[in-house]
Formats: structure tokens, sequence, C-alpha cells
């Protein structure tokens, strides 16, 4: 059972203006999440007012297609036609790599983005096999508006639409086949895939402690693709850097870092690669050297007015701070993170700030704040499946139950922390955790409780 071009053209804008909100929606943007040419999307919304479906109103300068765009009687006759064909579309296990199957709709359902339930029912119609596990992971990754792919892809020019497209692109021309292509080999797919979607791919797994996968996508994109940009090229080596972390090799990831300082002399990446340090030499217990480069790092950063680097970056150093025990700059630092990361738009980046503002406002018993903080974080990390996001807000609550009194809340959360992610977060950083857990048992008077952890 197919819906054809002209009938999703219109789906979708019945989509799209049924979004809640004042989101401006452009044709281009449709055009993109469905993967033809504006030039085509005009032609069908030209057919459209010949069958008389909707009506078009030319207005100068305009840019918002609701506001172009108005569907007349029969227009809304054929888009209920539209959700009944819909309804009964099946997503497979043959051609979708999945173990039972699952109608179309469900799935548009549980997609909040409007363009991208135009390009699922779009991938959904235009190709006959794909995988749906992998394109859902590797969206979560990709919507993920902290994504450093983002960032680090493009600095010179960067525009919704090239991004989506690339992205839209990628999916249409390798559909990312699971068992549905048996006998292909991965990299035979990765050759029809764009570099910074392989990068997204890699990303996605290194979150899921999936290290070997994350490197043999790095391996492949630096053997094998010779266009790639110099911004490319350093997010495989953040990456590389981050995967030795996650492996607990913090020697060999400052190592990969220093090398990797001696090889550009871009001052952005320069900026965020002493941050990135930061970080690591503080999950090794150097403190003072973690911090010298932290305010190097952020001074520079600063000059270059990237709202979302600044929020990462100061909210390591609050880190940093706390676990100095100089709690009032870990403060400063984590509320500067938030208003970062609001600048940016970056639901995500906000989310990583509220569990160490929870932390602030459990010391000062402010209960109802922390636990708010932490609910609000908890919602965004489930909307991106980051499990390690999970992890943060299951220990943050330990250490919430713990100041409140409850040792067997504190326990089961603590636990359930060390259980979500595994092996995620690596061993320096788990055994950091647990000793700050135990820091705070005996803070509170609640010990001594070792043999129960």
């Amino acid at each position: 059972m197919k819906v054809d071009k002209e009938s999703i053209v219109l789906y979708s804008l019945h989509i799209v203006r049924h979004e809640d909100g004042e989101r401006e929606y452009r044709k281009e943007q449709i055009a993109n999440a469905m993967g033809v040419a504006p030039n085509t999307f005009d032609l069908y919304l030209y057919r459209l007012v010949k069958r008389g479906l909707i009506n078009r109103k030319k207005k100068r300068y305009q840019k918002d297609i609701n506001k172009t765009i108005t569907f007349t009687t029969d227009g809304f006759e054929e888009i209920e036609r539209i959700e009944k064909t819909v309804d009964k579309l099946l997503l497979t296990t043959e051609r979708h790599n999945i173990s039972n199957m699952i109608k179309v709709q469900t799935i548009l359902n549980r997609i909040k983005d409007p363009l991208e339930k135009v390009f699922f029912l779009s991938l959904y119609q235009k190709v006959k096999y794909f995988d749906l596990p992998m394109y859902l992971k590797t969206l979560r990754v990709a919507k993920m508006d902290i994504n450093i792919v983002d960032i680090f892809s493009d600095l010179e020019v960067r525009s919704e639409e090239k991004t989506r497209l690339s992205f839209v692109e990628s999916f249409y021309n390798t559909c990312l086949y699971g068992g549905a292509r048996e006998g292909l080999s991965m990299e035979d797919v990765w050759k029809e895939n764009d570099t910074n979607t392989l990068l997204v791919l890699a990303e996605a797994n290194l979150r899921q402690g999936k290290i070997d996968e994350a490197r043999e996508i790095h391996r492949y994109i630096l053997d094998m693709r010779k266009d790639m940009t110099q911004n490319q090229w350093f997010k495989i080596q953040i990456d590389q850097a981050q995967a030795l972390r996650k492996e607990g090799k913090m020697e060999e990831a400052v190592s990969h870092l220093d090398e990797v300082n001696k090889m550009t002399e871009n001052k952005i990446f320069l900026a965020y690669l002493k941050g990135i340090k930061s970080m690591i030499l503080a999950n090794t217990g150097e403190h003072d050297k973690a911090l010298e480069l932290y305010h190097s790092a952020i001074s520079s950063l600063n000059k270059f007015g990237l709202p979302i680097l600044l929020s990462i970056t100061h909210n390591n150093r609050g880190v940093n701070y706390f676990l100095m025990r100089r709690y009032e700059d870990a403060e400063k630092d984590w509320i500067k993170a938030r208003r970062y990361a609001k600048d940016a738009g970056s639901h995500y980046g906000e989310a990583i700030v509220l569990p160490n503002l929870a932390d602030i406002a459990v010391r000062g018993g402010k209960f109802d704040l922390a636990d708010s903080y932490l609910k609000r974080a908890r919602s965004i990390f489930e909307e991106t499946s980051d499990y390690e996001g999970f992890a943060i807000v299951e220990f943050n609550y330990a250490i919430f139950y713990l100041f409140k009194g409850d040792i067997d809340k504190a326990l089961e959360c603590f636990k359930r922390s060390r259980e979500i992610a595994f092996p995620l977060p690596p061993k320096q950083e788990r055994d950091g955790l647990k000793e700050y857990f135990l820091s705070c048992v005996e803070e509170t008077g609640m010990g001594p409780i070792e043999n129960l952890i």
C-alpha cells in the first residue's frame, strides 16, 4: 500500500499546521524533509491547487507556509482519506529489521517534531527496506542540540536547511540497511553515506558504550574519505580521546589530545580541546591543573561567542570546583552554563547542568527545587535515550535522599545509577562517584554502609 507524493505533500502541510506554538515552516524545510527539490515541491503545490484541495495566497516576503496555504473542504476530506491509509501502513520484520510488526502511525505518534514526522513517512514510502532501530538511534543523537557534530561540521556556513538536507539525503541514499541487505558489508553501506551522518552514527555508538563500533567508523572515514574537512577531522580526534576516556585510559587520552594540539592552529578547536583535557585531568584528581586550563579555555571561548561551547565548559569547570568543595564557585559556573544553554536554545545542554544545580539546592535544604531540576533533566534524557544521563539523575537522587535522611532510597538510587549505563561511565569516574557518595554518607551521619554498596 502506497501514499503518492501529492498526498504526502498535502498530509505534510496538515502535520505542520497542527503543531502547537508559534514555529514557522518554510516550504524549503518541508521539501528537504521529503527529500525533494523546492521546485519539485512547488509543482506538487500547483497540482494540489488545480485539484481544488488547497488555496495559495501569494504574500511577498512571507516565509511561513502556514500563512500562505489554506485547505478547501475537499482538501480536508482528502486528508481524512490519507489518514485512514496511513493508519494501515505497517513496518515489518522482513523490511525494517524489527522483531514484530509495528504500525507506521505508532512511530509517527512518538515523533514530536513535525518535520521529522514528514521525513519518516517519506522515508517509508520512498524506500522498500531500512533499518528502523538504526534510524531511531541515529535520529536521537542527531536531534541532540548539544551535538558537537553540528558545531564543528560547518563553522563557515551553517543553516538549518543545509544540515537537515544532508541528513535526509544520507538516509534516502543508504536506508541504513540492517538484516534486509544480508551479505552487504557495513563499509559498502558507509560508502553511500555523507561524512557528517557517519560522525553522528559514531557518536551514537560512543554514547552507548559501543567503542569498537565507533572506532570502526572513524577508521573508515580517516582511510577512505578524501574530501574530509578540517572540522570533521577534529571531531574524530575529540571522539577518539573520549573513547579512551570511556575505556578508563586517561593518560592515553591526554597524550592523544596533546598530539592533536600540535596539529591544529584553529583557535576555537584549541579552546574546546583545553576544556576536554581539563575534564579528563579533573577525573584523575589533578584539580588545580584542570582549573588553570579551564580558565584559559573559557577566556578564549568568550572571544568567539559560541554559547553551547561556553555552556559545556562552564558546566565542567563547575564540576571541578564542586570536587574541590568550592561550592559557591561551582554554583556560579552552573548558573552560567544553564544560561548559555538557554541562549543556544539547547534543552539537552540544560539537562546536563540541572543535576549539578540539584546538588547545590540539596545542600541548601531546597528539596522541592532539587526534585524539579532532576525531573526536568530526566524527561529530556528520556527523549534522547541518554543512558548516562539517566545514571547521572539516579546518582543525584541518591544524594538527594541521603540529605533527606532516607538511607534505603539513597542506596536504591545509588545502585540503580551503577547499573543503568554500565559499563559507562568509566571505572575512574565510577570510583570517583562512589567516593563522593561515601563522603556524603559520612557528612550526613548515615553510615557506615560500605558493606551495603
